[in-house]
């Protein structure tokens, strides 16, 4: 796989080129309940550079989700900054969250979450619509290169269910990649997927990160986990360690 984030620069939005994409800054989220409040983050701080293969690794409960909703800006802290790709995320409001990222950030989900009632085609098509981006006879050709370069071209007029669920996701990797974001989140993208499956689909994540692409994974897979650049474990709502598995590449 070759140019995934080279081949439509005209998304870059003026980026300038900072070498940390991501940059958390004492984190507290609280939460009101019955008891007192519920830390799900307590002080969470650390960076992200261009590039990086980041897991994010912890039992249920242990803040994951709550930390990529943070940095997705779907969720605000109760204190401290998100900061990506320049971008003060806990200031933006609701229509302002959506619009920043529809243009700067792909997210893999493990139920794929494609619309049945599209083609593979359409559903890759369908971020770059809605985020104004191109003609829709550009939007089909960006959609078709992105098909082609996770080997399911073939299958880009069918809809999801009839592919596999390793195609699936391969479709749903495409999709994240409509608008060039310089960030990809993967919630537990190989969670339903056989060995092999999950091998080929996590290849696929390694390759974008080589290239340039910051790919953040919630996984459960400790051998997965392994093969990234680095792992960061959360402990009740702690990151009790951030290690680095190997010298990434950086963009």
């Amino acid at each position: 796989m070759i140019g995934l984030r080279t081949a439509h620069n005209g998304h870059k939005n003026g980026r300038q080129h900072q070498p940390e994409l991501i940059d958390l800054r004492h984190i507290d989220k609280a939460y009101k309940t019955r008891a007192g409040d519920f830390y799900a983050l307590k002080d969470i701080s650390f960076t992200a550079r261009r590039g990086e293969f980041i897991t994010v690794s912890g039992k249920s409960g242990a803040g994951k989700s709550t930390l990529v909703n943070m940095i997705a800006g779907i969720d605000h802290p109760t204190s401290g900054e998100v900061w990506v790709d320049g971008t003060r995320v806990h200031t933006l409001n609701e229509n302002q969250g959506a619009r920043w990222r529809g243009r700067n950030l792909g997210v893999v989900f493990q139920g794929f979450q494609l619309l049945p009632t599209l083609t593979i085609l359409q559903n890759v098509m369908l971020p770059m619509a809605l985020a104004g981006f191109d003609s829709p006879l550009d939007r089909r050709e960006r959609a078709m290169y992105l098909l082609e370069q996770v080997d399911i071209g073939e299958q880009a007029h069918k809809r999801p269910m009839m592919l596999s669920g390793g195609q699936r996701q391969r479709a749903a990797v495409a999709r994240a990649l409509a608008n060039n974001p310089p960030l990809i989140l993967a919630d537990e993208p190989t969670g339903n997927l056989d060995s092999r499956t999950a091998d080929q689909v996590f290849g696929v994540l390694s390759d974008l990160a080589a290239q340039g692409t910051t790919i953040l994974l919630v996984t459960h897979d400790e051998e997965l986990a392994s093969r990234t650049d680095r792992i960061i474990r959360l402990v009740d709502g702690e990151i009790v360690e951030d290690t680095r598995c190997q010298q990434p590449v950086f963009a």
